[in-house]
């Protein structure tokens, strides 16, 4: 078991307004998400902090673990000469219990399995 917070910031958004989903999982094995939502829109969550028992911690760092950051790059693009100007900006900033950070993001280009990324965090 590891003696430090594990923590997930996940910001979503375009035109300068980004909302913000954070997943912390603790030593105790426990876990908390916190939505900071800073637009608004009709896909607002229900629950901007939820809290998370041992199980449901188990089950959310499956999920995490299932979308395979480890294997992203650290920007997604678009490819070919296709350019927009608006759009969905992302990012993911990772913090390992020993501090290392990992950050991935993109503009109109997504992971593989960003419906369960956008799922987990509770926003899109």
């Amino acid at each position: 078991m590891q003696d430090k917070s594990f923590e997930i910031q996940f910001k979503v958004g375009g035109f300068g307004i980004m909302n913000e989903s954070t997943l912390t999982f603790f030593p105790d094995g426990t876990a908390v998400r916190y939505i900071d939502w800073r637009r608004e829109s009709h896909k607002r969550p229900k629950d901007t902090f939820v809290t998370y028992d041992e199980v449901e911690t188990k089950d959310m760092y499956t999920a995490f673990l299932a979308l395979g950051t480890d294997k992203w790059p650290s920007t997604f693009e678009v490819e070919g000469d296709l350019i927009i100007l608006d759009g969905t900006q992302w990012s993911l900033m990772i913090t390992q219990p020993d501090g290392t950070v990992r950050t991935h993001s993109g503009s109109n280009a997504y992971p593989r399995k960003w419906k369960a990324v956008t799922k987990l965090f509770g926003i899109s």
